[in-house]
């Protein structure tokens, strides 16, 4: 809604950007909305300008919020039945009630419009409360100067509405507070293939992880696919298609807590065998908190 037009610049900025060989998309993380936009370089100052206008004086024009609607109406279709949505969906619903995992990730006509017969005026009322100087970050690039580059932000942005960011209720990280319960086990019927994810809660990396991130050990030498690793002894098996670490980004790493979690594609074999895969998985991971660590699993030896 934001890129729909201002008090000054009337009309979707992608219309503007589309003349100039530029683009614009956005997307909504649990914790964080992020826009981005691109033009060719002779356009960037009328594009700084226009994109400024946008989040100091948005229209938020109540009869435009039908068309978006339809537009995200039509995305959640389209991908509704992906597996990695259907899995995220699954994931969501049976974490703990009350916790910020237990909500959807994506809304839909139904939750926009049936739910929320005043959507307009809550989307005034976030736009208010959030888009605040104090709660924005930006990041420019360009082929001017530094000093012009600052410049124009100076120009434009400078008007932004100053105020701290909303101050939001984060729980405290608990590791005996379990999100999900361990003695029940899902299964979900997705579109093709079979997948098995292992998923772990992990302390939030940022910032007492930031630099350091040692997650990123396991990630390597669980993404390894040469001989010794857990993904060769799987295939050798024929057990797996493919073994890999979910990147720690969007959904799965807030600041509540980061979602460690290995997928893997198995065959029909690899199904039966479920169990066992998760058990060598545990024994992998084993290797990597020995003080001694050994060479990993050849093929067709167990780890």
């Amino acid at each position: 809604m934001l890129f729909m037009g201002s008090k000054r610049f009337s009309g979707d900025i992608t219309n503007f950007l589309a003349k100039h060989g530029g683009s614009s998309n956005g997307f909504t993380e649990k914790e964080h909305t992020i826009l981005y936009l691109h033009v060719k370089p002779d356009y960037l100052k009328p594009t700084l300008e226009r994109f400024s206008d946008f989040l100091i004086a948005p229209v938020l024009d109540p009869a435009l919020m039908a068309k978006e609607i339809c537009a995200i109406d039509s995305e959640y279709n389209t991908h509704k039945e992906n597996n990695f949505n259907l899995i995220e969906g699954l994931r969501a619903h049976t974490s703990k009630k009350g916790h910020i995992f237990n909500r959807f990730c994506c809304g839909n006509k139904e939750s926009l419009s049936n739910a929320n017969p005043n959507l307009g005026e809550h989307a005034k009322k976030l736009f208010d409360e959030c888009f605040s100087g104090g709660a924005m970050k930006l990041c420019v690039i360009g082929g001017e100067d530094l000093d012009t580059l600052e410049s124009w932000v100076r120009r434009f942005f400078g008007p932004i509405r100053k105020g701290p960011p909303k101050t939001i209720h984060i729980p405290a990280f608990n590791i005996r507070e379990p999100i999900w319960d361990a003695s029940i086990s899902y299964g979900l019927q997705i579109k093709a293939g079979h997948i098995l994810e292992i998923s772990w809660i992990l302390p939030p990396l940022s910032p007492n992880f930031y630099l350091e991130r040692p997650e990123q050990y396991l990630v390597k030498l669980l993404n390894q696919q040469g001989k010794g690793s857990l993904f060769a002894f799987f295939k050798n098996e024929g057990w797996a298609n493919s073994l890999n670490v979910v990147p720690f980004d969007g959904c799965n790493c807030t600041s509540v807590g980061c979602l460690f979690i290995i997928s893997m594609n198995l065959t029909l074999s690899g199904l039966e065998k479920r169990y066992e895969l998760i058990s060598y998985t545990y024994q992998y991971l084993m290797l990597g908190v020995d003080p001694t660590p050994t060479k990993g699993p050849g093929p067709g030896k167990s780890p």
